[in-house]
Formats: structure tokens, C-alpha cells, sequence
């Protein structure tokens, strides 16, 4: 297992010796150039970056254009396609969308996995996985309190290994994708 923590921008220079790989979130690059550059010369270095599209910090994706912007500017291992939490619609017709940003940039993508249901979080991997470099379970599932009888933070926790091994049980997720 790799891990990667947030770290306070101050801390930033000294996350390369407890992180296996970097996070970055795109919506504190046009505040702070210095935070872009830290991802800059991180990729530089050869480390692996991936760049989230900030909806978890701001209750939604940002601006496609703004994203694309900064993608191309960095040029990140992988970029997170925007999603919308408990949206299955929204993000599968985004990851369609940002799959054909992927294959005409060679940017590599992730896409993330959102649904109200077990049902709808099954039919998002199933629509989403042909398309992305890696598939991600977001943290931050409202149905995770529903799966899981405990408090906000563990349910978090244990809902996706729940989800894993559901979608796994059921030979949905693909053995060779990360």
C-alpha cells in the first residue's frame, strides 16, 4: 500500500520523506504560484503527482476549462476526472468526456465512483472502468453511514472496504487496474 497525506504548505518541503507519492488540488494553484511549482519540480524530480479536481474541498467539480488549464500546465501522472458526490449521471458522462481529453493529451486519468445505491455505485464502475487509467472510491459516501452502523469516520472507513469486497464478490471489479 502507497500513501500520500495533505500536508500544510509549509510542511510541503518535508512531505517527500513520509509521502509515497504527491496530491495535488488544482483550486490553490492560482493562489499560491509557490504550491504549483512544488508540483512542478516534484514531477521533475520523477515523482508520481496526481492532480484532484478539488470537489471534495469545494462541494463541486471546477470549471472544465479552468481544469484543463491546469492540467496541461502541469502535466501531472494522472488527473482526477471531476465527479459529483452521490451523481452517478454526472460522473459517468463526465469520465466519457474527460476519457476523450486523456486519449488526445496522453494524460493519464482516474475516475472516481459515485452512486445513492450500491445498485448505482456498481453501474458507475461497470460505465467508468474501460475509460480510466485507475478507478477511485471516494471517502466521503453518504451511503457509507447507511452500510456501516458506526460514527461518520469509521463508516468511511470500513464502507469502502464494504464497497471493495461487494464489488469484488460480485466479479465486477477488474483484477488488472488499479
Amino acid at each position: 500500500m502507497r500513501v500520500s497525506h495533505e500536508v500544510p504548505f509549509a510542511m510541503m518541503g518535508h512531505s517527500h520523506n513520509f509521502n509515497d507519492y504527491d496530491y495535488a488540488l488544482v483550486h490553490l494553484f492560482p493562489e499560491n504560484p509557490n504550491y504549483f511549482s512544488f508540483f512542478k519540480e516534484s514531477l521533475q524530480a520523477g515523482r508520481e503527482t496526481i492532480l484532484d479536481n478539488s470537489v471534495f474541498e469545494l462541494g463541486c467539480p471546477v470549471d472544465d476549462s479552468f481544469f484543463e488549464k491546469w492540467i496541461l500546465k502541469l502535466k501531472p501522472t494522472y488527473f482526477v476526472a471531476p465527479d459529483k458526490f452521490i451523481d452517478k449521471d454526472f460522473t459517468i458522462e463526465s469520465a466519457l468526456k474527460w476519457s476523450d481529453f486523456s486519449k488526445r493529451t496522453s494524460q493519464k486519468m482516474i475516475g472516481v465512483i459515485q452512486g445513492k445505491s450500491l445498485d448505482e455505485m456498481e453501474e458507475c464502475y461497470l460505465a467508468i472502468e474501460p475509460f480510466c487509467d485507475k478507478v477511485a472510491v471516494s471517502f466521503a459516501q453518504p451511503l457509507f453511514s447507511e452500510l456501516i452502523n458506526a460514527d461518520k469516520d469509521t463508516s468511511r472507513l470500513f464502507g469502502r472496504f464494504f464497497l471493495i469486497n461487494h464489488l469484488m464478490q460480485k466479479g465486477i471489479i477488474n483484477k488488472n487496474k488499479k
